[in-house]
């Protein structure tokens, strides 16, 4: 036992004395995802969505990086002397894994101290699953640049592998945008990319129910370990474990149940005034499922494709409700909207035009809808947003995609259904 031990303990210790010696390497591999995850989540007000995806792009610089050491172990000899030494050439690989991983798991335990900035709390009974997962995923990420580096003589080979594969992988893996939201074609990229799983996994922990189609919990930690079964299975001797994992997560990737609609924040209450000059609130659509937009009637630009679409919800769901907010208040008056409602055949009390007090409304598309901010120039969202009957939102559907109005009717009677 201890020729096998021995060997991965001393190549896990060398890890860290290597990396303790070039500390600067902890600012940088943290700093990047920090930065993008600060600017793109604030500029889109999705800090909580975009945390688990760059949790996991931190995990992922910090133990691919670390895996070039192999590169450089080459070009030393010291790779050389390990091969040709009596330790079992497992305990090697097991050794360099492990402390690569190591250290990849503390900068992602660094990274996820960040995590109440997005109002993610860290509850003390979730600690434990969460320091597993992280070492989980920092294992199965280290074995992939293992495997990579295993297979390279420069690193500037190793660093056009990983911005021509890993890079894109991790784009397609759920940490930008959600399954729900994708393209068909993009949405069976995403299930076949092992990528997706260890992000899931960790949304899952740190954000319930905000899946958008994600794989559960169980499916995500299967394929997860399975992948890294994967990675090891020709120089650990794991076959049969890995074709056991990889027939049960096929499986469960395959036959597992849909999950439920992803709920991305609260409506806030509002008043405002209706076409026909009532006074309308939040309290009007409780109740009823509901869909949103933001629009001006002077609008030359997308405005009258959004309202042609809008109307086709409204014969395509006859359950719904649906809302139509000016950004343009001073123009759109109660009689200009009413106009507008008649061009677009707007039945009365299912599809209202909704104007008011210009800061509110501004605000209401920004803080309450999520859509981003509203500028002089009256540049707003294109995006329809589903909202349940408890005034929750749970999705949003570009119209300018060619199946963002159908994926929206689909959505909307699977939260009939589920409602």
């Amino acid at each position: 036992m201890s020729s096998f031990w021995l060997p991965v303990m001393t190549l896990w210790q060398r890890e860290l004395v290597r990396f303790w010696r070039q500390k600067s390497r902890v600012l940088g591999v943290v700093a990047s995802p920090l930065l993008f995850w600060l600017v793109i989540g604030l500029g889109s007000g999705r800090l909580e969505f975009y945390f688990p995806g760059s949790l996991v792009l931190t995990i992922m610089f910090s133990a691919i990086f670390s895996t070039i050491s192999i590169i450089e172990d080459r070009r030393e000899g010291f790779l050389l002397s390990m091969l040709v030494s009596p330790a079992p050439r497992s305990s090697m690989v097991l050794g360099k894994i492990l402390g690569a991983a190591t250290l990849a798991s503390v900068q992602g335990l660094i990274f996820l101290a960040f995590a109440p900035l997005a109002g993610i709390p860290l509850a003390a009974s979730k600690a434990p699953a969460l320091v597993l997962v992280v070492f989980l995923v920092a294992f199965v990420l280290t074995a992939l640049g293992f495997l990579i580096a295993w297979k390279m003589d420069s690193t500037q080979g190793f660093h056009a592998v990983m911005n021509l594969f890993l890079v894109p992988m991790w784009m397609l893996s759920g940490a930008l945008f959600t399954l729900a939201e994708a393209h068909q074609v993009i949405r069976w990229i995403m299930r076949a990319n092992p990528l997706t799983y260890p992000v899931a996994l960790l949304r899952g922990l740190l954000t319930p129910g905000s899946s958008g189609g994600s794989p559960q919990a169980f499916t995500s930690l299967l394929v997860t370990v399975a992948f890294g079964a994967a990675l090891l299975e020709q120089r650990m001797k794991l076959r049969f474990l890995f074709r056991s994992l990889m027939a049960a997560a096929l499986w469960l990737v395959g036959c597992g149940r849909q999950e439920p609609l992803p709920v991305y924040s609260q409506v806030p209450d509002f008043s405002l005034t209706s076409e026909s000059g009532a006074p309308v609130g939040r309290q009007m659509f409780e109740g009823s499922i509901w869909v949103a937009d933001f629009i001006f009637t002077n609008c030359s630009g997308p405005c009258p494709r959004m309202s042609a679409l809008m109307r086709h919800v409204q014969a395509a769901a006859p359950e719904v409700k649906l809302a139509s907010f000016t950004v343009d208040p001073e123009r759109d008056t109660p009689e200009v909207l009413a106009q507008y409602a008649r061009r677009y055949h707007a039945q009365a009390g299912r599809w209202v035009f909704l104007t008011g007090e210009e800061a509110r409304i501004h605000q209401l598309a920004r803080e309450g809808f999520k859509l981003g901010s509203v500028d002089g120039s009256l540049t707003h969202s294109t995006r329809f947003v589903l909202v349940d009957i408890r005034g929750r939102i749970r999705g949003y559907y570009g119209t300018g995609e060619n199946d963002g109005v159908t994926r929206l009717v689909r959505d909307i009677r699977r939260l009939a259904r589920d409602e």
